[in-house]
């Protein structure tokens, strides 16, 4: 420490007492000395002391001679501006070092300096310049085969399009990224990526959507070991979106959640949120009264910080919430508070916008200067060359161009209703699985609560029915084709679903075993008929085949075969079938049903457990 601080002593002497060559020959303090000194200084947080020497450094034309210094020079500086919320100034320094960067030939540094470079356009809302400088580092990511550098330019790109409301585009690039995540496993990366993806789906109220993302972000934290703290605005949007689905006791359980985190921690950004949905929800529920008692907390938290846009939303549930009450003359003082936030925000954006004009207006004068250059260029090469071929040359160019707009307007309309399209798609096998999911928990609940046994064998087997279908639904997410589904991926998801399914209320811990010896294509009819098959059989194993005294017990599925011969053999070591069961039983019947309904041929026998084979020939090409 007192190293550090008698070097600093030496930096602030040689700042203001002597030339920096001086003091290089004196021997008081070195350049190389100083540019540690500024990276300390940085990661101490005292950036306008790192600026002062920075600058310095910039002066000293012995070290800024050296372009790989000046490139370093000039990339902190760019930090510490950014740092300082001095976006325009750290825009200009980055400038300087990507320019530098591209002199040294140094691909991995040029990458850097175009994303830090695109951060600080970006929060001085220069987005358009932004995408196109992030655009640059993307392609020398994609060139230097980067899948890390791909990945986060991508999600950069991502949070850049939800910016400025371009849903389409954002959603576009937060599903490559997420895909490049996964490959390399970035499972942090990738639950960022599905956060991202939610936010983009929730805006375009593909409500759905938004809570397959966030539930799957939720999980890939719990399978890091993250503390609450890193998952409560998880809890929080999941919470909203069960909101939106007016699931509202799945909402009450989340936000509870996430309040009871926010407090612990002492987030009040966090809590003003939280407190807002939790007004909404008690709207929803009915009760007012409680709904105002949340938004006054909320109200006294916003004393502490601004939240200009957090807090117009909290008047308007305000307004909503007195409106219900009756009270009409609070409601109208609320809604004036409303209309002066906006025009605040209004004239803030305006003067905003007016900055961003004057650097337009600039950049057009400095386009001009280079058009009057090109056409004194053009007069010359015009009096050396013949008028009419030029001209020819000219209106040959002009309509290779309108061919290239018109075609490339019909390409990006196509692209556009293509991207639209699929997305509706995902949404609704998402809104399909949910649903599925939902009425298997109804299903579920019911069981529970009957007491006839017919009645519960006849909802186990709806239940695992329903299991059956919603495992084909969430298989099929990424499968364009449904003519071509593989069934033994499927009957291994199929397999653990059921085992996680029906775990809970059975006490025997039975053991799972899956088998894929020979892999099948088949359409997805004759996938779903072989499912609800395997579901019956093993829901069916699971109830009766196991005594509670029996040791390992198991369940074991193994799929086999030749071309156009297909296998299927369920195995469970417990105590046999019974023949009542054959004879009388519902599930009997309905697995004989469903396989003379795919024309396939169904077996069993008991042999130290039952045993349940199904053989089906292949038609029309299907494969191994």
């Amino acid at each position: 420490m007192k190293n550090i601080i008698f070097r600093l002593l030496l930096v602030y002497f040689s700042l203001f007492q002597i030339d920096f060559v001086e003091a290089r020959q004196s021997n008081i303090v070195s350049t190389n000395e100083m540019y540690q000194i500024v990276s300390e200084l940085q990661s101490d947080h005292k950036h306008e002391e790192a600026i002062r020497i920075l600058l310095k450094l910039v002066d000293n034309k012995l070290w800024i001679k050296d372009e790989e210094n000046a490139r370093k020079t000039h990339n902190k500086l760019g930090y510490s501006y950014y740092m300082l919320h001095q976006y325009e100034k750290s825009s200009f320094h980055y400038q300087r070092a990507t320019e530098l960067a591209k002199k040294l030939q140094n691909t991995e540094k040029l990458i850097d300096s175009f994303t830090s470079l695109g951060m600080a356009l970006r929060r001085g809302g220069m987005y358009t310049k932004s995408v196109e400088v992030n655009q640059e580092a993307l392609e020398l990511a994609i060139f230097l085969k980067d899948t890390v550098s791909i990945c986060n330019i991508l999600n950069t790109l991502g949070i850049l399009y939800q910016d400025i409301e371009d849903w389409s585009k954002a959603i576009n690039n937060h599903h490559r990224a997420l895909v490049l995540s996964e490959t390399t496993s970035d499972t942090l990366m990738s639950s960022f990526l599905h956060t991202n993806l939610a936010i983009s789906y929730r805006s375009i109220l593909m409500i759905d959507s938004s809570l397959i993302h966030n539930k799957l972000s939720l999980s890939l934290k719990e399978s890091m070991g993250q503390e609450e703290l890193e998952k409560v605005k998880i809890y929080n949007n999941i919470g909203l979106d069960y909101l939106e689905l007016d699931s509202l006791e799945l909402a009450l359980s989340f936000l509870e959640r996430s309040n009871q985190i926010y407090h612990m921690i002492e987030d009040k950004k966090g809590l003003v949120s939280n407190y807002n949905n939790l007004a909404k929800l008690a709207l929803k529920e009915s009760e007012p009264t409680k709904a105002l008692t949340f938004l006054n907390k909320a109200e006294l938290l916003l004393n502490d910080f601004s939240m200009p846009i957090i807090l117009q939303d909290l008047i308007k549930t305000k307004i909503e919430a007195l409106e219900a009450l009756g009270e009409f003359g609070k409601a109208l003082e609320a809604q004036k508070h409303l209309l002066s936030i906006k025009e605040d925000i209004f004239q803030k954006e305006k003067i905003g916008i007016q900055k961003l004009e004057t650097a337009y207006l600039l950049r057009e004068k400095e386009l001009e200067s280079q058009s009057f250059a090109q056409e004194a260029e053009l007069a010359k090469l015009k009096a050396r060359k013949n008028t009419q071929i030029v001209l020819v040359l000219l209106l040959a160019l002009v309509f290779a161009v309108f061919i290239i707009f018109l075609v490339s307007k019909l390409n990006k309309r196509l692209k556009l209703s293509n991207e639209i399209i699929q997305a509706q798609k995902l949404d609704l096998k998402h809104f399909t699985y949910n649903t599925l999911m939902r009425i298997q928990g109804l299903l579920r609940l019911t069981s529970n609560s009957v007491s006839d046994q017919l009645i519960r064998e006849s909802l186990y087997q709806a239940e695992a029915a329903v299991v059956s279908a919603a495992s084909l639904q969430k298989f099929t997410y990424s499968i364009e084709n449904i003519d071509h589904v593989m069934l033994g991926n499927y009957l291994s998801e199929l397999m653990d679903h059921l085992n996680s399914t029906f775990r809970i209320t059975n006490t025997k811990k039975v053991r799972f075993k899956v088998e894929i010896i020979n892999d099948f294509t088949l359409p997805v009819f004759m996938v779903l008929n072989i499912g609800l098959i395997t579901a019956e059989i093993v829901t069916n194993s699971l109830k009766y085949a196991f005594e509670d005294s029996m040791d390992n017990p198991e369940i074991t599925l193994t799929l086999f075969g030749t071309v156009g011969n297909l296998n299927l053999k369920i195995k469970d070591n417990g105590k046999g079938l019974d023949k009542d069961w054959r004879q009388n039983g519902v599930g009997h019947g309905l697995i004989t049903k469903l396989a003379r309904h795919i024309k396939a041929e169904l077996t069993s026998y008991t042999d130290n457990g039952t045993t349940f084979i199904l053989y089906l020939k292949l038609k029309n090409g299907f494969s191994i």
